[in-house]
């Protein structure tokens, strides 16, 4: 057995979680030896594979539309999409950051160390072939997209594989009908692909507004998106320069691309989190407290994708990470409330969301008002040729404060951080609808929105 590094702290993984969390140390822990563990490239998924990557794809495709919807109205000639173009583009921002990731934690003191980790004990974990023991971990190793293994070919990719395609065939088959799934396929439509979705339930985005995903789903299919509910992929095998699909229900379909966006798997299989004594939730995932400890390990935090705790989004393991930190350095009080944390997903129209469905708030007895409707008819939406939209805000009738809002239009996903901070804040929709909004924008609308209120 190899000699025993001793750590004040160790930290498992790279990503904005990890980087959080050391950003908010205090001048206590100047001194301290402090290791970072990483197995891939340093920077994490949302800066190399997810949420920074994708919005350059989102980008493109999001001006293809605007422009298209334009046509006639003031916009002459086809808008294309130029793949190759957009890939150069998306990889001059990510050159570097492994780099500079690096060379930002060695400058603070934190020894970066490559490779897998795995707990060999409560209190350590072998890399390579030394043993490193700390007093504390901060687990931050995230999660991977979930594999069907219905074939081992290179036209059959994950998320990650359709950040980085050379080239985009003009036959796509999209396997799920989350947010990442519905984003993508929304990417490969504008970009000129044939674009079918096979959906093992009855809708897609589950977690939103119904209401909203249906102006969603209606412009997605003017968009040519092909959706097929009900339907799942029992077979997959190569078949000339495509793949073949047989599907639960007798049906095959031919594809020259399939993605797979069939959700995530936490990382704790390879770091052998049992080993430590971590108790994991049937997903996998780290069962940590409200300061996102490990129920059964105290030395252990978790943060992020990897934790059983919050939505698995970056900003939401941002604050997990400085819950987390300040525990650490004292601060009892420190503890995570994820009552408002606004999500979104970048189809077309943009779908977002904060607070409690309109179902949520019936089960909770909350004497609701709702304000809501179509968009289609607002300045707004008509100037830039935008057919489809909705808009949902819940209003507690007797405090007059905001419960929740949920939007389908272009630029929901910048608007509805208005209606967090509103809520956060317990500004009530009469104030809102008070404020002279900068006007004519998209944010003003929010005046409209909340108009049933007083």
């Amino acid at each position: 057995m190899p000699d025993t590094e001793r750590f004040d702290l160790i930290l498992i993984g790279s990503g904005t979680a990890a980087q959080t969390f050391l950003s908010n140390l205090d001048d206590g822990w100047m001194g301290k030896r402090i290791a970072l563990i990483e197995e891939r490239e340093p920077g994490g998924t949302c800066a190399l594979r997810g949420c920074q990557p994708k919005k350059f794809l989102v980008e493109v495709a999001d001006a293809v539309a605007r422009a298209r919807m334009l046509k006639g109205l003031g916009v002459a000639g086809d808008a294309r999409f130029d793949w190759k173009a957009m890939q150069r583009h998306k990889n001059e921002f990510l050159d570097g950051i492994p780099e500079e990731t690096v060379e930002s934690l060695e400058e603070d003191g934190v020894e970066v160390v490559r490779g897998r980790a795995a707990f060999v004990d409560e209190d350590a974990v072998a890399v390579d072939g030394r043993r490193l023991a700390a007093d504390h971990f901060i687990v931050a190793a995230g999660s991977r997209p979930r594999r069907l293994d219905l074939t081992a070919s290179e036209l059959v990719v994950d998320s990650s594989g359709f950040l980085d395609l050379e080239d985009l065939p003009d036959e796509v088959v999209f396997i799920g009908g989350g947010y990442i799934a519905m984003e993508f396929a929304h990417v490969a439509a504008r970009a000129g692909a044939a674009v079918t979705m096979l959906i093992r339930s009855g809708s897609v985005l589950s977690g939103f507004d119904p209401d909203c995903i249906d102006a969603v789903v209606a412009e997605s299919r003017e968009a040519g998106i092909d959706f097929r509910f009900h339907t799942t992929p029992e077979a997959m095998s190569p078949e000339g320069d495509g793949i073949l699909i047989e599907t639960g229900g007798g049906e095959t379909m031919r594809a020259k691309l399939v993605v797979e966006a069939v959700g995530r798997i936490p990382n704790t299989d390879r770091l052998d989190a049992e080993t430590a004594g971590i108790e994991l939730d049937r997903g996998g995932a780290i069962v940590v407290d409200d300061r996102m400890r490990s129920v059964s390990n105290k030395r252990i935090i978790a943060l992020g994708d990897i934790a059983a705790a919050g939505a698995d989004l970056a900003p939401v393991a941002d604050i997990q990470a400085k819950t987390a930190a300040c525990h650490l350095m004292g601060d009892r009080t420190a503890a995570m409330d994820y009552r408002v944390v606004p999500t979104n997903a970048f189809t077309i129209p943009n779908l977002a969301r904060v607070g409690l469905l309109e179902e949520e708030a019936g089960e909770k007895g909350a004497d609701v008002r709702v304000s809501s409707g179509p968009v289609a008819g607002w300045a707004t939406s008509m100037r830039i040729g935008e057919k489809h939209g909705f808009y949902k805000v819940l209003i507690d009738d007797s405090t007059g404060e905001i419960l929740g809002a949920h939007l389908a239009r272009h630029a929901a996903a910048e608007t509805i951080n208005l209606f967090a901070l509103a809520m956060k804040q317990h500004v009530r929709a009469a104030e809102m609808g008070d404020l002279a909004w900068a006007y004519p924008t998209f944010s003003s609308d929010i005046k409209r929105m909340v108009k049933d209120s007083r």
